[in-house]
């Protein structure tokens, strides 16, 4: 069986917003990125074992939260999520968009 490598959270991420965007879907906010992430890592783990992200969920008050995920969306406050994230490189400093 081949092992699958976990996806950055970032990249799943943006793989939503992206989704959402050809769907014509424009409410989608911090806290539903964070739901929809886990919800797809809880799925992929009971059906085929493996971690769709290699990043540890954090137990919140208001449920499990990736912080890499909360870090990117702090700009976006109470809005709705208007473009995709970024990515810093620290080898050579700089930001590197997803699309």
């Amino acid at each position: 069986m081949r092992v699958k490598v976990p996806h950055k959270p970032i990249h799943v991420a943006n793989a939503f917003l992206w989704k959402a965007n050809q769907d014509g879907v424009c409410d989608i906010d911090k806290l539903k990125i964070q739901k929809l992430i886990y919800c797809l890592h809880g799925w992929t783990l009971a059906t085929s074992g493996e971690p769709v992200v290699g990043e540890l969920y954090q137990a919140w008050p208001y449920g499990p939260v990736l912080d890499s995920i909360y870090y990117a969306t702090k700009r976006f406050p109470h809005n709705h999520i208007t473009h995709f994230f970024d990515e810093f490189d620290p080898v050579d400093e700089s930001r590197k968009a997803f699309m």
